[in-house]
């Protein structure tokens, strides 16, 4: 999963498409988000107590 800048910024290349500046912080979050998402659904992340 891409999350650096650097990162996106490549794996958007490589699809077709850039990101736009202003749009890289969201982009960031939402990733990280994503990122632990799936980590939980695998049951690779710990659960945290809401």
């Amino acid at each position: 999963m891409p999350r650096t800048r650097a990162e996106i910024a490549t794996a958007a290349a490589q699809r077709g498409f850039a990101v736009p500046e202003a749009c890289l912080p969201g982009v960031i979050e939402t990733l990280a988000v994503l990122d632990d998402h799936a980590a939980r659904l695998l049951g690779d992340a710990p659960r945290v107590a809401w």
